[in-house]
């Protein structure tokens, strides 16, 4: 912390050699006892001209502008709209110097007055782009996070809800809230998370992504036990169980904490469309996870070691679709899933106007050109096509990605052991899930610590007016969020 001095030649001389070589930086000497200083690619220059140039011109024509001698009279002298504030500190100024203040000096004075006019262009709210309903809301989070907390604030305008800010990274100095509802916050979780962030000594941080791994419990599982969102009300839904949200700024996708695995299978449309409707989504998520994991190794299992479980004639038929194929069942699945991952990496990298065309018209011609040159059976086709479109069906795109790397063990482990192997595969991975912790609460907390009220909204989501009470591992004081008068 470098404190300013009542000189202002020395505060300028120690400004410009911490700000050498900034060509965007405006060192301004208005008068032997004025200085502005400021970056002009990230103030408004109209408001800098109307509130400040234009105030000060006119001081100047009226008076002496060195007559300014103190704050007192130069905030008598300009017309800010934006906030105010005195800071003696010489690196705080220089902070919010480049994030878009004004700062003046006078002679004599140890402090600075900082006047906010930050004018940084940004991308509009809009709808969501990965998480798309049909009848829930439809504004997104976006970059800024100023722009992300007033979303939270209009969605929960009570004072309970909390945002506690913080600075990390060394260059980036990025801008970090904790969010939360203090009356059902779990107070320990809230503790860890504060813990963490404190400890990330790091250049910068560029998106969500870089706090997930500095502060997650498991960083080598394959399992997230994080969840990201870009909804305002999948965060606002998720503060009101007694979870923690860490938003972070230049990132549109903001962390929800403490998680567990389930929740990566809702969806925040299950709250806005009848009960009924949003328990059957839930079992086909389920059924597309479990497709998406384990049909490929089930196929290798089967047609490798245990024929002798399928009826005749089906068993009869794959025999025959592979009569021409020269690897076995476990290499073409792997040729196939491969065709498919690359594919969808194509599709993703490719100019949206095209992205999409190309990749499914690729599928269908290496689908169909594998089939004719014999490198795969049809079977193996429409299960590795049923595989892809199941897992297109889960919601959260981070457990999606880590089921697409399990699949490959599975189908490794089933090649050389059959079903035996599956559910050996099976097991560990429900162990090893149900080790995992996410800011002290269990992965599976509903499987593992059951209570009554936790099934209600676990697979089967039950009407609103019986889901009176909130998860108990995350909440506090009272419990009841739903009564009927």
């Amino acid at each position: 912390m470098h404190k300013l001095t009542t000189n202002l030649a020395e505060n300028i001389q120690y400004l410009r050699s911490q700000l050498d070589r900034c060509g965007d930086i405006e060192f301004i000497e208005w008068s032997a006892s004025l200085y502005l200083i400021y970056c002009k690619n990230l103030i408004d220059v109209q408001q800098l001209h109307q509130q400040v140039f234009q105030p000060l011109y006119e001081n100047l024509e009226r008076n002496d502008v060195t007559s300014i001698e103190d704050f007192t009279s130069l905030k008598d002298s300009i017309s800010p709209t934006s906030s105010l504030v005195l800071s003696e500190d010489a690196d705080e100024m220089i902070d919010r110097i480049l994030n878009g203040s004004l700062a003046l000096l006078i002679n004599n004075q140890s402090k600075a007055l900082l006047i906010d006019l930050a004018n940084v262009t940004f991308r509009k709210v809009e709808k969501p782009s990965n998480e798309s309903n049909i009848r829930g809301p439809n504004h997104a989070f976006v970059e800024t996070l100023h722009t992300n907390l007033s979303l939270m604030r209009y969605i929960l305008p009570h004072p309970s809800f909390k945002v506690e800010m913080m600075q990390i990274g060394k260059y980036s100095h990025t801008k970090i809230a904790i969010v939360y509802i203090d009356d059902v916050v779990n107070d320990t979780a809230l503790q860890q998370v504060r813990e963490r962030l404190s400890r990330i000594q790091i250049d910068a941080i560029l998106g969500s992504g870089y706090l997930e791994e500095l502060i997650e419990d498991h960083p080598f599982s394959l399992f997230p036990q994080m969840k990201n969102t870009e909804r305002p009300d999948t965060l606002a839904a998720a503060l009101l169980e007694g979870r923690i949200g860490v938003m972070g700024d230049g990132t549109p996708y903001q962390l929800i904490v403490p998680t567990e695995f389930f929740m990566f299978l809702h969806a925040a449309e299950d709250h806005y469309e009848r009960f009924y409707i949003a328990t059957a989504l839930r079992l086909i998520r389920i059924l597309c996870l479990l497709i998406a994991l384990l049909l490929p190794a089930f196929y290798i299992a089967v047609t490798t070691f245990h024929m002798e479980m399928l009826p005749t004639e089906f068993a009869i038929s794959i025999a025959e679709q592979r009569e021409g194929v020269p690897f076995s069942a476990f290499f073409e699945a792997m040729i196939m899933e491969l065709f498919l991952e690359i594919m969808r990496e194509a599709g993703v990298r490719l100019p949206k106007a095209i992205g999409a065309s190309v990749s499914i018209v690729g599928v269908l011609v290496i689908g169909d050109a594998a089939i004719i040159s014999g490198i795969a059976s049809p079977a193996m086709v429409i299960v590795v096509a049923l595989t892809g479109i199941a897992s297109f069906a889960i919601p959260s795109f981070n457990i999606a990605i880590s089921l697409r790397l399990l699949r490959f063990l599975m189908m490794i482990i089933s090649s050389a052991l059959g079903l035996f192997g599956l559910m050996i595969g099976i097991l560990a991975v429900i162990i090893h899930m149900n080790s995992i912790r996410s800011f002290g609460v269990p992965y599976l907390n509903v499987l593992s610590a059951p209570r009554p009220d936790s099934f209600k909204d676990f697979i089967a989501r039950f009407p609103h007016r019986f889901l009176k009470t909130r998860p108990s591992p995350y909440s506090k004081g009272d419990n009841t969020r739903y009564k009927r008068k």
